[in-house]
């Protein structure tokens, strides 16, 4: 998976933002983000986000990784190689996260 999300601040008084976050619609935004997610679920946005939704969408990048990983993990055990390495590696990374 080749996912990527990244945030950049704007000039409010310079720019054409919206009053309120694109994602919860309740609070203005503080940053614009482009988000991107390649694999199953293709998804690319791109908006403005609160300081509330900024680390959900971070989060969201996160859960998505921690899929891919658990799912080549998976693939390679079927095909009956050593993921011990690989294991720890994703553990100690995403926790025993496996979905979102």
């Amino acid at each position: 998976m080749n996912g990527k999300v990244s945030f950049r601040a704007f000039e409010p008084l310079h720019h054409d933002a919206p009053k309120l976050c694109s994602l919860c619609l309740s609070k203005p935004p503080a940053f614009h983000y482009d988000y991107s997610e390649e694999g199953r679920n293709e998804q690319n946005a791109t908006g403005f986000c609160c300081l509330f939704c900024a680390p959900r969408l971070l989060k969201r990048l996160a859960s998505s990784e921690s899929c891919g990983w658990a799912e080549e993990e998976d693939a390679l055990k079927a095909d009956n190689q050593d993921v011990s390495d690989f294991h720890a590696r994703r553990l100690a990374t995403f926790g025993d996260q496996k979905t979102d």
